[in-house]
């Protein structure tokens, strides 16, 4: 074979490894890679101040399931999503704790007050001011959300919250599907 065959054939080899590479990598969602070896697990136990600055101490073993929302402000998906949250908490708010965590680190206290105001959030807010628990939950893009069963297992993680998608995982926590 000829010099130019050769190498033809490798860079042809090397285009293929390098789109194989890259189609895999950004197919990928981002949330489930990253939160892969969460689901089933247990959620991690936290305890954070609300605007009052009053403790609440969130827990896997309080025997009912959860949503914990972390958001922030400026957070165009957030906007969107805040209304589809109010109508899910109006439906369920008897049946699964809303947990509503602020990562005010990337975000401050009183935007985050305008926000609840605005949007008119019915359900607690706290403040993960120094980012310890959005770090522990891995929160790698706002809005990311955490559906917990009543064992504080994972059941999913998500980006996107619309009344369709989480009424359908909702039923799945509190066993009515």
């Amino acid at each position: 074979m000829s010099k130019k065959v050769v190498s033809l054939v490798i860079l042809a080899g090397f285009i293929i490894i390098v789109s194989y590479t890259l189609i895999n990598h950004f197919s990928v969602k981002p949330v489930d890679y990253i939160m892969l070896d969460r689901y089933d697990g247990n959620m991690i136990d936290f305890s954070l101040k609300d605007i009052d600055g009053q403790s609440h101490a969130i827990t896997g073993n309080s025997g009912k399931p959860k949503l914990i929302n972390f958001w922030t402000s400026w957070c165009k998906y957030c906007k969107k999503e805040a209304e589809e949250l109010n109508k899910l908490y109006s439906k369920y708010s008897s049946e699964i704790d809303f947990v509503s965590v602020n990562v005010t680190m990337s975000d401050n206290v009183e935007d985050a007050q305008k926000f609840i105001k605005e949007y008119q959030i019915g359900f607690p807010v706290l403040y993960d001011d120094k980012g310890t628990v959005s770090s522990q939950y891995r929160v790698m893009g706002i809005p990311t959300n955490y559906f917990v069963r009543k064992d504080g297992t994972i059941l999913a993680v998500t980006e996107d919250v619309n009344f369709k998608n989480a009424d359908e995982l909702i039923k799945k926590l509190i066993g009515t599907e």
